[in-house]
């Protein structure tokens, strides 16, 4: 018998990926430990979690498996506004082309890095400025 989901959790019974910060993960699951959290998620059937943490990156948990994920440094910043959207929108284009999980959440905090950098969240790099700041966290993760 599945247990009784909270009413705030029941939705995630029908999404494969969940992007969270920190705050909204513990608030949502009621734990105040992040691979507790995290683990709450998965048992409801997520198989994709990313917890953005701001300027300390993001942990990605694939089917159980967390990376610790660096953020990527902004040149200034100036305004937080939107980089949580930016972050899972870059993710999510990624992710849609086929591209590797750690690749995605690379790309994602490289475009978040852009849209710090000024008020409003109009401007967030090219492309090309987007991977060239991706690669330099790719590959640096932590298991």
């Amino acid at each position: 018998m599945t247990p009784k989901l909270h009413a705030n959790l029941r939705v995630l019974d029908l999404v494969n990926i969940c992007k969270l910060s920190m705050d909204e993960l513990f608030v949502l699951t009621g734990k105040s430990e992040l691979k507790e959290a995290v683990r709450v998620i998965h048992d409801i059937g997520v198989e994709t979690i990313i917890v953005t943490m701001g300027a300390q990156g993001s942990l990605l948990s694939v089917e159980g498996v967390c990376y610790s994920v660096p953020a990527c440094s902004p040149a200034v910043v100036v305004d937080p506004t939107g980089a949580g959207d930016v972050f899972i929108g870059a993710f999510l284009a990624e992710y849609l082309n086929g591209k590797d999980t750690l690749w995605c959440t690379s790309v994602g905090s490289a475009a978040a890095s852009f849209v710090v950098e000024i008020i409003g969240s109009a401007y967030i790099g090219t492309k090309n400025q987007i991977y060239q700041r991706a690669q330099t966290i790719v590959g640096t993760e932590v298991k």
